[in-house]
């Protein structure tokens, strides 16, 4: 295995001890908007970037869908955002 490798797989032990196992999920579709459940990966979008982020809390609304979703910045640590359903995207 090498350096970037090795790095890698440190990486993905240490966030899974911290955030515990998660589930990729592609949401599911209700006729009208796609939706995820608490403990589901997202990508989403935060000030003009993509972050990958875990599904914390869900509060389903009649026009809009609004997620609670931790994720890690690089230098800041582990963040937590409120992200609107048009931010989210299948992962």
């Amino acid at each position: 295995m090498d350096a970037h490798a090795a790095e890698y797989a440190a990486a993905i032990d240490g966030m899974t001890e911290v955030y515990g196992s998660r589930r990729t999920a592609a949401g599911t579709y209700d006729g009208v908007r796609r939706r995820w459940e608490p403990d589901d990966t997202v990508a989403f979008l935060i000030n003009a970037n993509i972050r990958i982020g875990h599904v914390l809390e869900v509060e389903h609304g009649e026009t809009r869908d609004r997620y609670t979703v931790r994720y890690h910045e690089p230098g800041q640590g582990s963040l937590v955002a409120e992200v609107v359903d048009l931010a989210l995207l299948p992962y």
